[in-house]
């Protein structure tokens, strides 16, 4: 699958809180580091989803431009997105970093971090 797709079935698990899917997407040792900083774990990440902390209404991606490396491979793009972490807004847009790894012939998520610009 092309690593675009994978971003559109990525965002559409995360709005569905589809745990498997996500389960398969992100690596064991996936880290995500969010628009404050804050560093979350692949675990972390599906516990907020259901206990529902983390929820998104809708993602939309855009700008999204693939750099491959052989093995792996970082997307850049950005993200129009509603949605809420433990009752707060979620930032309505964000630019994005996401690195994949190709492992035992499919793409896994190793690592994401957004950033937010200033309100």
């Amino acid at each position: 699958a092309s690593l675009k797709y994978l971003e559109r079935k990525w965002v559409f698990a995360l709005t569905a809180k589809d745990i498997k899917t996500l389960t398969e997407i992100l690596d064991d040792s996936y880290m995500d580091t969010d628009e404050t900083g804050t560093r979350t774990d692949k675990n972390g990440i599906l516990d907020a989803l259901k206990s529902g902390d983390l929820q998104f209404d809708s993602i939309k991606l855009s700008g999204m431009v693939v750099h491959s490396f052989g093995i792996a491979a970082v997307v850049t793009g950005k993200a129009d997105q509603i949605g809420k972490f433990k009752g707060q807004p979620l930032p309505p847009y964000v630019s994005f970093t996401d690195t994949f790894v190709l492992m035992n012939g499919g793409w896994k998520v190793a690592a994401s971090h957004r950033s937010a610009p200033h309100q």
